[in-house]
């Protein structure tokens, strides 16, 4: 009787670990390829050069909404994101 209550503590606690841990025994996903634009259209360029990041508004609202030891990197990842292309709408979406 005591065998049959161990194994089936055994029994229990396996299907929980199986359960905690499926995700290590299945296959990774593949990466997932992807290339950034290095150039800048020429139309892109001209207007990069015309917006100033300070003047922007949407740019200082997210400056204000992050914290203020996160608000020294904003003005360079919004460089980087117009270097790259992006852009977002008035909403800042």
């Amino acid at each position: 009787m005591h065998q049959v209550i161990q194994m089936m503590q055994k029994a229990k606690l396996l299907s929980q670990l199986i359960l905690k841990y499926r995700h290590m025994v299945s296959e990774p996903k593949p990466p997932v390829r992807l290339t950034i634009e290095e150039e800048i259209p020429k139309e892109k360029s001209a207007e990069v050069a015309e917006r100033n990041i300070s003047e922007d508004p949407i740019v200082r609202d997210i400056i204000l909404s992050v914290p203020a030891n996160f608000q020294k990197f904003i003005p360079a990842i919004v460089e980087k994101l117009k270097t790259r292309s992006y852009s977002w709408n008035e909403l800042g979406n």
